[in-house]
């Protein structure tokens, strides 16, 4: 879904098709503006972008997200240095104003590829210049592939987001070379 709506909350969705984004891809895609909440959903189908592509959502902002899962594959041709690939979340920005992103209570164990960069079990890339973001009890085990910036859990970050707690339990976090 595309849309924009502010201050709300989604849970106990769930998705088991197949996705096949032009841009960003997920059971929620790029959203304008908030989502408050996002709690209890899951993905356990095959989903494909060529931008922000995550299990649960392609790109939030502010964005809170508890007790989730994804145990489909999650693939996207991400090429740029602002997008990311996830199992839970592909980009996760908190840069406007004092604000919060959380994400707690979630893990993933469908493989995710993405055929650049910013690849992660959890979230794909984290953008925060202004913000408190925190990842929290979190664990991934499936395999997590890119040509660069990828991680069990994190594949790039910009800021410092607190991190506590997270697991990345098996699979393979493989780099892709020429």
């Amino acid at each position: 879904f595309s849309f924009e709506l502010f201050d709300f909350q989604i849970r106990n969705i769930g998705f088991a098709g197949e996705v096949i984004g032009e841009a960003a891809a997920g059971i929620l895609a790029n959203p304008s503006f908030n989502f408050d909440v996002i709690e209890n959903s899951f993905n356990s189908g095959k989903i494909t972008g060529n931008s922000d592509t995550g299990g649960v959502i392609a790109k939030g902002f502010k964005t809170e997200i508890f007790d989730s899962y994804n145990t489909g594959e999650i693939s996207s041709n991400v090429n740029s240095d602002m997008k990311g690939c996830g199992g839970i979340v592909g980009h996760l920005v908190s840069n406007n104003g004092p604000s919060s992103a959380i994400v707690e209570n979630n893990y993933n164990t469908g493989n995710i590829d993405s055929t650049q960069t910013n690849a992660g079990g959890i979230i794909g890339t984290i953008s925060s210049s202004v913000g408190y973001v925190s990842i929290v009890n979190n664990y991934n085990s499936a395999t997590v592939s890119a040509e660069s910036s990828l991680g069990g859990i994190i594949g790039s970050s910009s800021g410092s987001p607190t991190i506590l707690s997270n697991y990345y339990l098996s699979g393979l976090i493989r780099q892709k070379l020429d």
